[in-house]
């Protein structure tokens, strides 16, 4: 088994990319936001495995996964809405994904990257006060590209902070990543990240500039991996 999931992450490393805070349908990198928005009119929808490591928090003791909407308007406002599932004994002998708990995202980028300035955006998770998923915090994260559009090769690093708005929020601290694309493998994305509680390693790829798959790695402990569907309604 393990030899297969090997394989499959170096299957994924082959293909081409696109840059998405896949975990939770944002754009970002694997389970990190960054200060970058799609194009305007963009959709994106589509689905997450989340293994127990990832989740974090003493609510989820089992592997998990959930499924989100994502739209992008005039290319500074990025809003999401996704549910993830819940393992509950409701009308069932046994404990089984039988619920879902509803969370939502916005993101505004308020500074677009220029040569000399990185691009800065604010952005909240699950502001609702009655939802429990532990990921409830307000960010600031900048994103910066360190090499001129003349290179090849791409590097973008970004860095941010996150503030909890509830005591046991999992997001909480300083986050940040960084995301390479080398020249002979364009557009490969592999990226590498802290996200406030842990590393996260892993690649991205694109498939007919529809169809998304991403698999990446939480300090080679866990497997977490999801497809996406990407359409731009507003060309």
């Amino acid at each position: 088994m393990k030899h297969r999931l090997i394989l499959f992450f170096i299957l994924v490393i082959q293909l081409t990319t696109i840059q998405a805070q896949y975990s939770i349908g944002m754009t970002g990198q694997l389970n990190i936001p960054t200060a970058e928005v799609q194009r305007t009119g963009t959709f994106m929808g589509g689905g997450n495995f989340l293994p127990k490591e990832i989740m974090l928090g003493d609510r989820f003791t089992y592997n998990t996964g959930n499924y989100f909407v994502n739209l992008t308007i005039f290319s500074i406002l990025e809003i999401n809405y996704r549910c993830t599932l819940l393992k509950t004994g409701y009308m069932a002998h046994e404990s089984k994904l039988n619920n879902q708990d509803r969370a939502s995202s916005i993101k505004i980028r308020v500074l677009k990257e220029s040569k000399y300035y990185p691009a800065f955006a604010l952005g909240v998770n699950d502001p609702d006060e009655n939802n429990d998923m532990q990921s409830s915090a307000v960010y600031g994260v900048i994103t910066k590209n360190l090499l001129s559009s003349q290179t090849e090769h791409q590097v973008a690093v970004t860095l941010g902070y996150y503030h909890p708005l509830k005591n046991n929020s999992r997001q909480e601290g300083i986050f940040g990543g960084i995301r390479y694309i080398p020249a002979f493998m364009k557009p490969l994305s592999v990226m590498a990240e802290y996200d406030s509680k842990g590393f996260n390693v892993g690649a991205t790829a694109k498939f007919w500039n529809r169809l998304s798959l991403h698999l990446f790695t939480r300090e080679f402990k866990c497997i977490s991996g999801g497809i996406r569907y990407e359409y731009t309604l507003i060309l």
